[in-house]
This record gives C-alpha cells, sequence and structure tokens, in this order.
C-alpha cells in the first residue's frame, strides 16, 4: 500500500516533461515605453499658491482641535472609569491593618 501511494504521489507531483515556458513573456527587456513618453522634470511638479502662513495657520488650527478633542475624550474616559469603580489609581496610602 505504501508503494502505491508513494509512486502516485511521485506521479502527481513530478514535474511535466515537454512543458516549456515562453520565455520571451517572462523576459522584459522586450518592453518599449509609449512613443509619447518623456523623463519627467521639476518643472512638472506643482506650483504652491496663496500665502504660505494662512495655510500654515488653517492646519494649525485642525492639529490643535484634533488634540483638545482627544484630550478631553481621554480624560473623560479616565473620569468614567474611576468613578464606576473599574480602576483604582492607589492616589493615598493604603490603611495598614489594625491587628499589626
Amino acid at each position: 500500500m505504501n508503494r502505491q501511494v508513494f509512486s502516485l504521489a511521485k506521479a502527481v507531483l513530478a514535474p511535466k516533461q515537454g512543458v516549456k515556458i515562453n520565455s520571451i513573456a517572462r523576459n522584459s527587456s522586450h518592453y518599449k515605453p509609449p512613443a509619447n513618453w518623456y523623463e519627467p522634470t521639476m518643472n512638472e511638479l506643482p506650483v504652491p499658491t496663496g500665502s504660505w502662513q494662512a495655510a500654515y495657520d488653517a492646519q494649525q488650527k485642525k492639529n490643535n482641535l484634533h488634540l483638545i478633542v482627544g484630550v478631553s475624550f481621554f480624560a473623560f474616559t479616565l473620569f468614567t472609569m474611576k468613578a464606576s469603580g473599574l480602576i483604582v489609581l492607589n492616589s493615598t496610602i493604603p490603611k495598614l491593618p489594625d491587628d499589626m
């Protein structure tokens, strides 16, 4: 039985004879760019317009709002967890037992 299984596995997993891989399809040296293609240059990059200070201030306004919302959400979450008893912050020294 083992011989039959091994010979079956050998027949299934063995490389097929006579199979040839198309070397032209795998070779990328035949690639030619389109006729209207050219090397990109720095002149094609977008040119900034408007005041950089105005754009900077607008971005900082968004960043500060994001920071305030994040800190507020953290404080609210911490307060809610402490009020519900889910966490103990150990902010005071615990009392010693009386029997000591």
